[in-house]
């Protein structure tokens, strides 16, 4: 007996991998075995595909909304305005009851590295790099996501390196029919000082999400938002940076709603 990898599509469009044994001679299915990531990501790329094209014509039931917390440590102030930003579009749409759910990914406690272009993703939504980033994808590829949030810290000025190969690695998304096109795009930048380059931040993800043509969503006055983590009663205490990032959770959900129609 011989066992093979093969896979099953959920209703998500997460290929889900699991062993199942084959029955007759070794020599018989040595072709079988070449069933690897490679042809599971040219399957999902198709099926994303697929979804792509039809998401216009046709309403889901369900639209979710995932939030990537970008910073190298966990439970800190950014993830806390992310939370708070999750917790409005949760709050929105259990009150219009629009069907929009979140996810919260945390990349603390991942170990992602830079894209190394070896252009591996050209064959299918699928990357060379065996890393945290591969539990990622499934994610990011669900059809229903309609949006992503990017929460990253302030490092000299821009966005956290870790956010950055987030960003980069994405790049299999785009290469494989711009699966995020028309996907919502947000927001969050904590700086260590009032005025520390929050903005600076949040335009340079904005760049990339229009890389990727993605809709650009602030937070209904400025760009996104904007927290202060180092305020003097803790960053727990920081109003005006919690309301932009909870403004930016609203405005989010009200765009998904809308385009849904």
């Amino acid at each position: 007996m011989v066992t093979v990898m093969v896979f099953r599509v959920k209703v998500s469009g997460v290929i889900d991998f699991a062993p199942q044994p084959l029955q007759g001679r070794q020599g018989k299915v040595k072709s079988l075995l070449s069933i690897t990531r490679p042809f599971a990501g040219i399957f999902l790329s198709f099926f994303m595909s697929y979804e792509s094209r039809t998401t216009n014509t046709r309403k889901r039931s369900v639209m979710k909304i995932i939030g990537v917390a970008a910073s190298p440590r966990t439970n800190k102030s950014t993830r806390f305005l992310l939370e708070q930003c999750l917790d409005a579009i949760k709050n929105a749409s259990e009150a219009s009851k629009n069907g929009i759910e979140v996810e919260l990914i945390d990349l603390a406690p991942l170990e992602i590295q830079g894209c190394i272009a070896c252009d591996a993703c050209k064959k299918g939504v699928l990357c060379s790099q065996d890393d945290g980033f591969q539990e990622i994808i499934p994610k990011l590829a669900d059809p229903e996501v309609v949006g992503i949030i990017m929460a990253t810290p302030v490092y000299m000025g821009c966005m956290t390196s870790r956010a950055k190969a987030f960003i980069d690695r994405t790049v299999l998304f785009r290469r494989n029919g711009f699966l995020f096109k028309n996907k919502l795009g947000g927001v969050i930048a904590v700086g260590g000082s009032r005025n520390g380059g929050q903005e600076l931040t949040v335009q340079a993800v904005h760049a990339a999400m229009m890389i990727h043509d993605m809709i650009i969503v602030g937070d209904g006055d400025h760009f996104g938002g904007a927290a202060w983590g180092n305020h003097p009663d803790g960053y727990e205490a920081d109003t005006t940076g919690i309301a932009t990032a909870r403004n930016l959770g609203i405005r989010m959900g009200e765009v998904a709603a809308t385009l849904r129609g």
